[in-house]
């Protein structure tokens, strides 16, 4: 993991008021209206469907707002067209953005769960069956999100909304969605990097954890 800059370094004005360049592809695809497994959709009916692979080796991070599904990559490929997304960040201001997460969690089995399990089955749960997934009030949504905002470079987390995102499905179940908004002080840029190009949290892979500055400009991609 990127060490935090020395105190000494962020004290220095020069370093304080440089601004830092995020950059990636970014394009958007229609979310039909009945889908809610964006994973599927997208890897399976789309990009595989359509013999796009350069997104097998790469990661793409992804968000709905249920009309159009945002994809941002650090790939290219000559059959979709892509915008370039950019956002400049700096030490010395507050960054504002938005992140989606889930009203869900994954989490182990309790003392008691894994008892009932092995009456019934003979054996100790593991692998999946040691965990199952617990929906969440939009306050330790929130609690989650700082843990993995913090882990991103930032601190000083202050949530400014929250709004009701679209429904979707994560390992089967449906599950619901908040829009959060929020403040924050960067401290490490590299980690932060890191994170706007890779997302946040545990259920990137199904819609979640991408980081949205607010004022990011990039040209107007297309939908494919």
């Amino acid at each position: 993991m990127t060490e935090y800059i020395p105190r000494k370094v962020i004290n220095s004005r020069n370093d304080m008021e440089r601004e830092f360049t995020l950059t990636a592809n970014y394009f958007a695809v229609n979310h039909p209206y009945h889908i809610n497994d964006l994973h599927s959709y997208l890897f399976v009916q789309l990009f595989s469907k359509n013999k796009v692979n350069c997104f097998q080796k790469k990661k793409v991070i992804y968000f709905t707002n249920g009309d159009y599904i945002f994809i941002r990559t650090q790939v290219s490929d000559e059959y979709i067209s892509m915008a370039v997304e950019t956002a400049k960040i700096c030490l010395s201001k507050k960054i504002v953005a938005k992140v989606m997460v889930a009203l869900n969690r994954s989490v182990a089995l309790n003392t008691a769960e894994i008892e009932e399990y092995r009456n019934k089955n003979n054996c100790l749960p593991t692998g999946k069956h040691g965990k199952r997934r617990m929906n969440l009030s939009v306050d330790e949504a929130k609690m989650f999100a700082t843990k993995a905002l913090e882990n991103a470079g930032v601190r000083n987390i202050e949530y400014l909304s929250n709004t009701s995102g679209p429904q979707l499905k994560i390992c089967g179940f449906d599950v619901d969605t908040v829009d959060l908004e929020f403040s924050c002080d960067l401290v490490d840029p590299e980690l932060f990097k890191e994170a706007w190009l890779n997302g946040i949290g545990r259920d990137k892979i199904y819609g979640f954890g991408m980081i949205r500055i607010n004022g990011t400009a990039h040209n107007q991609s297309k939908t494919i």
